[in-house]
């Protein structure tokens, strides 16, 4: 009996490494991705730079930005880089933008940012220094977010039973 909860443990134990090596495989990819997309030549004459700070909501609009650019102004020359980054936090971004200033030299920074700032994403000492930023598992945040999640939905599921039976609280 004792060998089967031994067993039953261990594999837990070994199916949160795994799963824990797939989460940073999928970030480290999707890092390497976006570095190769903002490729930074030499700037040109006629050239505006814009770089664009954020989180995965400013990940996602970058390609329609791009677009509504090229489609708006035909005549003149855009390039946007996108350093939106899913999961990051205001913290993270702060802490990154000296050197994308650098590397990048934009013209026009646009940022969007705020929408993960909680407990849940990353742990730093000091927002607004260069310091290394302490992250946790990639297993605790999802097991973290999926808790949210489901807490969300049972409050929910209480609003709506209690609504329905009359309950009269305003919202």
């Amino acid at each position: 009996m004792q060998k089967k909860i031994l067993l039953i443990f261990l594999g837990l134990f070994m199916a949160i490494v795994l799963l824990e090596g797939i989460l940073n495989t999928c970030v480290l990819i999707n890092t390497v991705i976006r570095k190769c997309k903002n490729y930074v030549p030499a700037k040109k004459t006629n050239e505006y730079r814009i770089l664009c700070l954020g989180e995965s909501t400013t990940e996602a609009y970058v390609a329609y930005f791009k677009q509504a650019l090229k489609t708006r102004f035909s005549g003149i020359q855009f390039r946007v880089f996108n350093e939106g980054i899913s999961g990051t936090d205001t913290g993270i971004i702060l802490t990154n933008l000296k050197g994308n200033l650098e590397r990048y030299k934009p013209d026009i920074v646009i940022a969007m940012m705020g929408l993960n700032d909680n407990d849940l994403t990353v742990k730093y000492e000091d927002r607004y220094k260069s310091q290394p930023v302490k992250q946790i598992f990639k297993t605790v945040y999802l097991f973290k977010l999926l808790m949210v999640h489901v807490k969300t939905k049972l409050l929910e599921r209480s609003f709506f039973i209690n609504f329905k039976q009359g309950d009269k609280k305003t919202i």
